[in-house]
C-alpha cells in the first residue's frame, strides 16, 4: 500500500506540497507522483510549475534528497493549448527545475536551512537560478 501524490489536488488541498512529498517519500510510501499544477481553487491540471514554480522546486528538491524512486508521471489536461507545444513546455519546466537544483550545493544549503539562515539560502537559490537562465 503506498501513496500516489498530485500536485494539483495536494494545492487545492492547501496542503503544502514539499512536505507532503517528504512526509511519504521519507517513510517509502511514495509510489507515484502526477506532475502538473493549477490554478486555484479549481483543478485545471495545467503544466508543471506554471502556478506555482515555487512551490513545484521545492517539491523537486525533496523527492531528490529522499532518493524517491519511482515514477513521474506527465497529468495534463490539454483543452487549453495545443497538446504538443504544451507536453514540451512541461519537460522544459521540469528539465529547467532540475538545473536549478543541481547548480545549488547542496551541503552549503543543508548547513543554511539547519541554522534557519534565510538569507543564505536565498542567496543560494539565487544564484543557481541566475546561473541557469
Amino acid at each position: 500500500l503506498g501513496i500516489q501524490l498530485e500536485v494539483s489536488h495536494t494545492l487545492m488541498s492547501l496542503e503544502n506540497l514539499a512536505q507532503a512529498t517528504w512526509e511519504a517519500a521519507h517513510r517509502g510510501l511514495l509510489y507515484h507522483v502526477h506532475l502538473n499544477d493549477t490554478q486555484l481553487p479549481q483543478d485545471l491540471s495545467t503544466i508543471f510549475g506554471s502556478q506555482h514554480f515555487w512551490e513545484c522546486l521545492e517539491m523537486m528538491y525533496w523527492l531528490q534528497e529522499t532518493e524517491y524512486p519511482h515514477y513521474l508521471g506527465l497529468d495534463v489536461v490539454w483543452v487549453r493549448e495545443d497538446g504538443a507545444g504544451g507536453a514540451t513546455q512541461f519537460i522544459r519546466n521540469t528539465q529547467y527545475m532540475l538545473r536549478v537544483l543541481d547548480a545549488i550545493d547542496r551541503p552549503v544549503l543543508a548547513e543554511a536551512m539547519a541554522r534557519n539562515d534565510i538569507l543564505a539560502t536565498q542567496d543560494l537559490l539565487w544564484t543557481a537560478l541566475r546561473e541557469t537562465s
